[in-house]
């Protein structure tokens, strides 16, 4: 079985504290009165930055956020108790699809 991929976790700009707000996005919906897309998520909490790498811990409660928050896909990496944040490399944005080691297929499905 292949493994499966997914951009459901992201990373978005609350207030301006510094910290990004992270979660699981689980439904867009759109309010048609106001026109807002608006993406309810369960998020991450007690967000700390270790060795510059943001980690923290599921929370239980669902939350709602703008949608043109979002700034980012991220991954995530839950390990015991705790959940890491993983980001892609800047530097991939220099690098052709050849030298990125993206098959045909890949870039197809992304275009």
């Amino acid at each position: 079985m292949a493994p499966s991929r997914s951009a459901r976790y992201f990373e978005a700009e609350r207030g301006g504290d510094g910290k990004p707000t992270l979660g699981e996005a689980l439904a867009f919906i759109e309010v048609q009165k106001t026109k807002q897309l608006l993406v309810v998520y369960s998020p991450v909490k007690n967000c700390k930055q270790v060795s510059k790498k943001w980690r923290g811990v599921w929370s239980d409660k669902i939350e709602v956020l703008l949608a043109s928050t979002i700034h980012s896909i991220v991954g995530i990496w839950s390990h015991k108790s705790r959940v890491y944040i993983l980001r892609k490399h800047p530097g991939l944005s220099l690098l052709s699809e050849d030298e990125c080691g993206k098959e045909q297929e890949e870039v197809e499905e992304e275009g």
